[in-house]
């Protein structure tokens, strides 16, 4: 049966074990329960702690398996969609901070001054466009350049992609 229970007390951790370096910890539980369980970090009273019994012995602490993950995170009822757009957008934050990089070199290999703010700037006009929900759509095209947008913007229709 799976439970969760916040740790009330943290009795005994052991010495770093095995391969993983776990530490076995005798823990009371906010519920009543007393268990031995291995984890990676250093158990806290307070966390939160998903787990089933699996041995029930003669010892005061039941044998307990941690039935979530190593780190607490736990996903939402919703499912894992804000983790997977929370680490898409530090990916690409990260990948346009690179080309911001890349350019502002070149550019100052030509002999021209930039400064940290100004990657910055540049890192985050190209997050801004590649995470902006609205595309352009070409049927606003202006009047003036066929391939300039009402707003502003170009669009190259003639790409190979």
């Amino acid at each position: 049966m799976i439970k969760t229970a916040k740790i009330k007390n943290v009795k005994d951790v052991s010495e770093p074990y095995g391969k993983y370096k776990t530490l076995y910890h005798n823990i009371e539980m906010d519920n009543g329960d007393k268990i031995n369980i291995g984890k990676v970090k250093e158990q806290q009273v307070g966390w939160e702690l998903t787990y089933t019994i699996v041995e029930q012995g003669q010892q005061e602490y039941n044998k307990a398996k941690s039935v979530q993950p190593e780190g607490g995170f736990t996903p939402s009822k919703s499912g894992s969609g804000n983790f997977s757009k929370d680490k898409n957008k530090q990916i690409t934050e990260l990948a346009c901070l690179k080309a911001a990089a890349s350019i502002s070199a070149a550019y100052i290999g030509q002999g021209h001054k930039v400064t940290p703010e100004d990657v910055i700037s540049l890192k985050n006009t190209f997050t801004q466009d590649i995470l902006r929900e609205e595309k352009p759509v070409a049927v606003e095209k202006s009047n003036n350049n066929p391939n300039t947008l009402s707003n502003g913007e170009v669009v190259l229709d003639d790409m190979p992609f």
